[in-house]
């Protein structure tokens, strides 16, 4: 099990060795794109749907633009994510790809694909890990063409599906909250106890650490209009209040004890550190829950900076684990190896590796992977 599995490496990683897997996570791109990495789709329709793409893209630059259904690309959001050039290319390609008889498989796989090249045509910055537009001479200079996009990206798919084996294990993907996991489980016909945890929870809130809401949303919003893709459009802010800490209903007097977090009283970021706290307290209590005596927990996690002062996840960790039957068998430090997020960024996206940058922000270049056993 893994109870925030994100798009699903971990368990996949274990399917290949055998394991019956299961993943969990409240995000439905997430999800959509983790049940695309484990579904069945022959190469060939691949190949065959590459090969008609420059065709697609000339009858539909032949056409004007205006005889495209109108679409709302980006929901809820004031600003354009999009060039105008890059919108009219998109809605074409989704007039085309619901024009194509796909079966259910088929279709979720090519809506992931299409996922990936909407962040790619986006004006979505690269280098932060947050949701930020390139500068406004960089939006007026920006060329992409989700055809193009998309026609690499299938490529690339198509020959990855060619020169990958059927996976030996078994993957189901469950789209939900963990802090409701053993009835989410259960409703989803997973009824036996698991015999290792792997996972890696948040490190901190989504809207404060990652927008993880917001960086989703860009896809869902044109994922929406593919016609029988089961996925949920949610706004950015609507995942992130549903991910751990994103509910703020705790007390706002509550304390943050400070062998986990030293951010006082009048700390502004206290009531949030309290409420990703409580979150992840239930998410303990929930993944114990469902674990076989004798069973065995790993927890990746780090030390995220809140309020000015370190958020001491992992012995928060193992003080609500140890409380629900749950013995620390081991612990290691080790450093983050192939960051993909700067080791330094701005709160405003003036992002780079300078610290003298004024609002510049270090990230976690290290993480604690915490072993227990069910006793």
């Amino acid at each position: 099990l893994d109870p925030f599995c994100g798009t699903a490496r971990t368990i996949i990683a274990a399917a290949a060795r055998g394991a019956s897997t299961v993943g969990v996570d409240v995000n439905p791109l997430a999800c959509l794109i983790s049940r695309a990495k484990v579904t069945k789709v022959p190469s060939a329709l691949l190949f065959k749907l590459i090969d008609v793409i420059p065709e697609q893209a000339e009858r539909a630059a032949a056409r004007r633009s205006n005889e495209f259904e109108k679409r709302e690309l980006v929901a809820g959001r004031k600003v354009q994510w999009f060039s105008l050039s890059v919108r009219r290319e998109l809605s074409a390609l989704l007039t085309w790809l619901n024009e194509l008889r796909l079966d259910q498989h088929e279709r979720l796989l090519v809506g992931a694909i299409l996922s990936a090249t909407v962040r790619e045509v986006s004006f979505c910055r690269d280098d932060q890990w947050k949701l930020h537009r390139i500068s406004k001479l960089a939006r007026r200079r920006f060329s992409a063409s989700p055809w193009l996009v998309f026609r690499r990206r299938l490529t690339s798919v198509a020959y990855e599906i060619e020169r990958t084996p059927p996976l030996p294990g078994a993957v189901q993907i469950v789209t939900g909250n963990t802090r409701n996991l053993a009835s989410l489980l259960a409703s989803s016909g997973c009824r036996e106890l698991f015999d290792v945890v792997l996972t890696s929870p948040p490190y901190g809130d989504s809207r404060t650490t990652v927008q993880y809401g917001a960086m989703s949303s860009i896809s869902l919003a044109v994922l929406r209009h593919m016609k029988a893709l089961d996925v949920g459009m949610m706004l950015g802010g609507e995942i992130d209040r549903v991910c751990l800490g994103g509910a703020m209903s705790c007390d706002k007097q509550i304390m943050v004890d400070r062998r986990y977090w030293r951010g006082g009283r009048n700390n502004e970021a206290r009531r949030r550190v309290a409420q990703f706290l409580q979150d992840v307290e239930l998410s303990c209590v929930q993944v114990a829950s469902v674990m076989k005596r004798g069973g065995t927990a790993v927890f990746v996690t780090s030390r995220r900076r809140v309020g000015g002062w370190r958020l001491h996840l992992d012995e928060f960790i193992v003080d609500a684990l140890e409380r629900e039957g749950l013995k620390l068998c081991g612990g290691e430090t080790r450093r983050i190896i192939m960051k993909r997020t700067p080791f330094v960024i701005d709160r405003q996206g003036r992002s780079g590796n300078r610290k003298a940058e004024r609002g510049a922000v270090r990230t976690m270049r290290e993480e604690r992977i915490l072993s227990f056993r069910k006793l």
